[in-house]
């Protein structure tokens, strides 16, 4: 299994490119909160995958970031990566990782999106709690000579900053 690992509170953050085998595979997902801070109980995580339609843009193979307005921005099936209508969406309200979303890769290349809806507390009881969106944004390229059929990615929230007030 190829691992990816990121962390931040960004509105997209690009993994870089990841290689996998052709046929059925999973994408393995866990999401941590940052350090002194739990998922809140009352509030859902959600985790949306959606496939960005076509090939990866050319920055994908090249090791440079990919560009958050290239493609179209709500995804659509096209590529080497499809996902099952039932499987683009995971809402948890007490999630417990991993989230295993399943696809099928077919040779090629395709980009893949996963948007996280995290809210998490501070561990302290101060009851103050944090909301975070992010998309997760992965370049798949789908060759016979991959190592692995699955992706897992390893992100953890960012730290939220709290402006100081006069």
């Amino acid at each position: 299994m190829a691992t990816v690992r990121a962390s931040g509170g960004g509105r997209t953050v690009p993994l870089g490119e990841q290689a996998v085998l052709p046929g059925r595979g999973r994408i393995v997902l866990w999401v941590e909160p940052p350090p002194g801070h739990a998922f809140a109980d009352a509030a859902p995580f959600e985790a949306r995958a959606r496939v960005r339609s076509g090939p990866a843009p050319a920055a994908a193979t090249s090791g440079a970031p990919l560009d958050a307005s290239a493609g179209d921005p709500c995804g659509s099936p096209g590529g080497a990566v499809h996902l099952d209508p039932e499987s683009r969406s995971w809402i948890r309200e007490h999630p417990v990782f991993p989230c295993e979303i399943p696809v099928r890769f077919d040779l090629g290349r395709g980009e893949l999106e996963i948007d996280l809806v995290a809210y998490y507390c501070e561990d302290r009881g101060s009851g103050v709690c944090y909301y975070q969106h992010v998309c997760l944004r992965i370049a798949v390229v789908v060759s016979a000579e991959a190592a692995c059929a699955d992706i897992e990615i390893v992100y953890r929230l960012g730290t939220p900053e709290i402006a100081p007030t006069m």
